[in-house]
């Protein structure tokens, strides 16, 4: 585990800190993370039944991004090839092949690799 500025915000609103731990998966010129955090569900009462349901917490792993000692990186979902062709604009190659679906959001780790590899 590694500490970082908390340069996303991420924590809760009652536990913000200025630095996170992340879990280092791949290091090199850019370094990938997986950041984990604690989901909590609200509890219910079904009033059918009249049964009361409790919460339960599990937990949630992201990954994130960074290049050299730069700004950290979160993806997201719904504009993904957008974020990482602006991302990636230095390696032109990487920035084809996640236009063209040769690489997709499941194949994160991969791309890592090939930028580690090709791009620096």
């Amino acid at each position: 585990m590694l500490s970082r500025n908390n340069t996303l915000g991420l924590g809760s609103i009652f536990a913000m800190s200025s630095s996170i731990f992340q879990k280092l998966e791949i290091d090199g010129e850019l370094k990938l993370f997986n950041y984990y955090y604690t989901q909590q569900t609200g509890g219910g009462y079904n009033a059918s039944t009249g049964v009361a349901m409790g919460s339960y917490s599990y937990t949630v792993e992201r990954y994130i991004l960074q290049k050299g000692d730069g700004e950290l990186k979160r993806l997201k979902g719904w504009t993904f090839k957008k974020d990482m062709a602006e991302f990636f604009s230095d390696c032109p190659d990487l920035v084809e092949r996640v236009e063209s679906k040769d690489f997709r959001k499941g194949d994160l780790e991969s791309m890592v690799r090939c930028y580690n590899t090709n791009c620096q």
